[in-house]
């Protein structure tokens, strides 16, 4: 097995574990809205989401700088809404500010909406304008990866931007 095929097939499964993850916040948050597990999450947030946009940015870096995956124009515009968020996540928890958590849940909220024009762009066929026709870029319709016969690049940024939204939106309902 080649390494890209081995970092994707790991990052795939990292994936999956994080939708069902996400799965789990939000049923212990709308059932147990007090318990354990809820104000895990609650009391932690500004850690949590600074080591998922660490992890967005090291998923992100590898498959570029590591992989040599040329990243088109709506990965950039993915990575530009995506990798702030973890210095804000880092500042906000060592200034014990969670009012940071309003700024990586709007981010996120703008980073999705690329992830899922570009995912789309991708399953479906569509080919509106192509990336590479606004400058040097490749096709945002390409797939470099598709793991499970769904996963590319762009749903893991969407699965790293939604688990952010909903952590952020826990941490700022913190009493």
């Amino acid at each position: 097995m080649e390494t890209y095929e081995t970092i994707s097939l790991v990052l795939a499964i990292g994936v999956i574990l994080m939708h069902l993850d996400i799965l789990g916040i939000i049923g212990f948050h709308l059932f147990a809205p007090e318990g354990k597990m809820a104000n895990l999450v609650k009391n932690h947030a500004l850690k949590i989401v600074a080591g998922v946009a660490l992890l967005s940015i090291l998923g992100s870096l590898t498959y570029s700088e590591i992989l040599n995956f040329t990243p088109c124009k709506l990965c950039w515009f993915q990575r530009i809404f995506l990798y702030p968020i973890f210095f804000i996540g880092l500042v906000g928890y060592i200034m014990r500010d969670r009012n940071a958590l309003r700024y990586t849940l709007v981010l996120s909220s703008i980073g999705i909406l690329f992830s899922s024009y570009h995912y789309f762009l991708q399953m479906s066929g569509v080919t509106g304008l192509p990336c590479s026709a606004i400058g040097q870029s490749d096709s945002c319709g390409g797939i470099y990866v598709k793991e499970l016969g769904y996963i590319t690049i762009p749903l893991m940024a969407w699965t790293l931007n939604l688990y952010i939204i909903v952590v952020s939106y826990l941490g700022l309902k913190k009493k």
